[in-house]
């Protein structure tokens, strides 16, 4: 079946900040100060949210803001490996496509889609993709891992908790390890991360190929255990 536009993340999540900033300015309109709103807002649609988790929901939410804009800016490009995901949803060994040189890898968006498994605290929620983009060290990738949509209300808590939705990790390429995972902190305490990591190990290794510090012996590079 065609995937439409909104099947992928980066479409919804542009249609969610839109509907969201024009929330924002209609709760703005008025003689209250920027501070005001924001404390309306925190009391009003966060009940029983801490200042510390509605500040760091408003943190991520922006840090969210800024990968989309890089993929934006940066060509829109999606990476569909929804099929590629199918094949690697149990336990087993997969070939790893060692086949171009280490490269500078623009901001694309990568969709694994509910065939990768990355199921979280239920059958409805999962980890459907990641943002990724090369950081100044081109050994080093920024991820951004983002889940599926789930039914909301239309309030802006709820868009805000949309848009913060997010692990935010950096993949060493030496070690082939995330050297940093954090985020959502339910995303991140119900994430399967080593299921993650093979399968971003996987599509940079399609996208990216060898790292030239890796151990390019035959055993090093011919299988890549996935959980």
């Amino acid at each position: 079946m065609p995937k439409d536009y909104l099947d992928f993340h980066p479409y919804r999540f542009q249609l969610l900040t839109a509907a969201a900033d024009a929330r924002q300015e209609l709760s703005q309109s008025g003689n209250r100060t920027a501070s005001q709103v924001t404390e309306d807002i925190r009391q009003n649609q966060f009940a029983g949210m801490t200042r510390a988790e509605f500040e760091g929901r408003l943190e991520l939410m922006t840090e969210m803001r800024h990968a989309w804009s890089r993929w934006s800016g940066g060509g829109s490009e999606i990476l569909d490996f929804s099929d590629d995901m199918a094949q690697m949803a149990g336990s087993k060994i997969v070939e790893v496509p060692w086949t171009s040189p280490l490269v500078e890898l623009h901001p694309v968006y990568v969709h694994f889609g509910s065939e990768a498994a990355l199921i979280l605290d239920d059958s409805s929620r999962l980890i459907e993709g990641a943002y990724l983009q090369t950081a100044d060290d081109p050994l080093r990738v920024l991820v951004h891992l983002v889940c599926n949509d789930v039914s909301r209300d239309r309030t802006l808590g709820s868009a805000l908790i949309a848009q913060s939705e997010v692990i935010k990790a950096c993949l060493d390429r030496n070690q082939n390890e995330f050297i940093e995972f954090d985020g959502d902190h339910s995303l991140v305490a119900a994430s399967l991360k080593p299921a993650l990591l093979s399968r971003v190990l996987y599509v940079v290794a399609h996208v990216l190929g060898p790292c030239l510090e890796m151990d390019t012996s035959p055993r090093g590079l011919e299988r890549l255990l996935l959980n």
